[in-house]
């Protein structure tokens, strides 16, 4: 009986799989095959391990959104026909998101030099920074694990939000790598040409009558399409992966991610992202997660309140906004979460002797009867 021990990592992951197809024939004597269980437990682990490897990260890339009234409508094997090449012809970019639009909307990004403006992203564990250059300036998100600071240069503006409380989307390292959550359900439905198919009912009652296929690369255990199928079999959702690149330490990380949805069989929502550069676990420059901001800048302070913001206006130029703010208010991130463990101890004190007082009256009542 041959036993093939399950990976811990991706690095493990190729050895795995080259087991996995030997484990038939071991000396001309057929022997145990090992099950899809094994293999989707051996995935899962890949997945983990691939999930926690970057602690640090430094990506510079482009990318482009478009709804229904921009994108041509496609089916969903137009598109992968369309954005598949990029992987080896990177620098047909243009032409390949052109194809992709309307006649109205491939005039707006025909007339740049590039069809969008350059994006670094920065992270570290949770915190995270995004600067976004165009032609008004560097608008730049970060999120310190404390607050969300925003920057609009063309409004000379500062928005602070506290961790949670900002109704705008922050980009994660996971945005860049689609990479699987665990699942119980998954089962294994072909295996052929360095690929493996899984599919699944994603999780949740509102997902019932959906279907989850996943393709996967074996090599390396990353995925290289993700589908989401509704109940008629036409796809709903949809993420590609191309262009797979190992970093320094080992990491695989895609250069082109495309995420599509579909409506009627058609192309309705579109977003591509290609990778010019990735740098991961280095050392990150000591201030990237302060903001800077030139004089005369004004600030609202929403940590507190969204809805009545604190205003401040910077005389001077500063190095660190938040640490401005927080010196000339008084309220920080901190003195924010104090303040809302007071307000929830005040409510529940409230409560509970509404409760009690609620309770008193009712055995006077019956005791009156």
């Amino acid at each position: 009986m041959r036993f093939v021990q399950q990976p811990s990592g991706w690095r493990e992951f190729a050895l795995f799989s080259a087991l996995c197809c030997i484990s038939s024939l071991v000396d001309g004597q057929v022997v145990a095959q090992v099950t899809d269980k094994d293999l989707i437990k051996a995935l899962e682990a890949t997945w983990e391990a691939q999930r926690s490897e970057i602690v640090t990260a430094c990506i510079r890339y482009r990318s482009v959104s478009s709804g229904s009234s921009g994108v041509q409508p496609f089916t969903p094997q137009q598109v992968r026909e369309i954005v598949e090449p990029l992987a080896e012809q990177p620098d047909d970019l243009k032409s390949v998101v052109l194809k992709l639009h309307r006649s109205e909307r491939r005039k707006q990004l025909a007339v740049l030099e590039v069809p969008w403006s350059i994006k670094e992203f920065y992270a570290e564990d949770l915190k995270t920074r995004e600067d976004w250059h165009a032609t008004s300036g560097t608008n730049t998100q970060v999120f310190d694990g404390e607050q969300v600071v925003i920057t609009r240069p063309a409004n000379g503006q500062v928005d602070l939000h506290a961790a949670g409380q900002s109704r705008l989307a922050r980009t994660k390292i996971g945005e860049f790598r689609f990479i699987p959550k665990i699942h119980g359900g998954r089962e294994v439905v072909d295996g052929r040409d360095g690929q493996i198919v899984l599919r699944t009912t994603p999780r949740g009652k509102a997902n019932r009558h959906l279907i989850e296929e996943l393709v996967i690369d074996e090599a390396t255990a990353l995925v290289k399409r993700k589908s989401i199928h509704d109940d008629k079999g036409q796809i709903k959702d949809e993420i590609l992966q191309y262009g797979f690149v190992t970093h320094p330490g080992g990491i695989v990380f895609p250069t082109i991610i495309v995420k599509t949805k579909y409506r009627d069989g058609s192309l309705d929502h579109l977003v591509i992202c290609m990778i010019e550069d990735a740098r991961f676990n280095g050392d990150l420059p000591a201030d990237v997660f302060a903001v800077s901001v030139p004089a005369g800048t004004n600030v609202w302070d929403r940590r507190r309140d969204r809805n009545d913001p604190v205003f401040v206006k910077t005389g001077t130029e500063e190095p660190d906004i938040v640490e401005y703010v927080n010196s000339t208010t008084g309220v920080s991130a901190a003195a924010h979460r104090n303040h809302m463990r007071w307000l929830l101890v005040v409510i529940s004190v409230c409560l509970l002797f509404a409760i009690l007082f609620l309770a008193r009256c009712r055995r006077k009542s019956a005791a009156k009867i």
